[in-house]
């Protein structure tokens, strides 16, 4: 097995399945997953998207927002509370990026838990001693 390398995943969070699928095919690989919940109230959601060039109507934008606010519990489940961070990004005026940095060099610096990763690092470890 290689070294996994970092990945991000990029995704509205509407599409809990999908995610939760994505999320246990990397774990079956070794990989460490945790989630960047970046939440807005609706009203900054509807702001927003009027700001944008493309726009998608309000409607549609409501309904969207909602899917992602109904899977927050089930994102919460999947990755459990020390690996999931929610993050309000509704301009409060407060610095979100050193709140969301310290949060994420927390996760960096956590001791490997996948078995499957052990397993790599301790055959590497292993092949350095020869």
């Amino acid at each position: 097995m290689i070294s996994p390398i970092p990945v991000i995943i990029d995704g509205t969070g509407k599409d809990y399945d999908k995610i939760a699928k994505q999320v246990q095919s990397f774990k079956g690989l070794g990989y460490e997953c945790s989630m960047i919940f970046v939440n807005t109230s609706l009203d900054t959601a509807q702001e927003r998207n009027q700001m944008r060039q493309r726009t998608l109507p309000e409607k549609q934008v409501a309904q969207m927002w909602n899917e992602v606010q109904r899977n927050i519990g089930k994102f919460q489940s999947l990755f459990g509370s020390s690996d999931f961070i929610i993050v309000d990004n509704n301009d409060a005026g407060e610095d979100v990026f050193a709140k969301v940095w310290k949060r994420i060099m927390k996760l960096v610096k956590k001791k490997v838990s996948n078995t499957i990763a052990k397993r790599w690092i301790a055959q590497e470890l292993e092949k350095k001693k020869r």
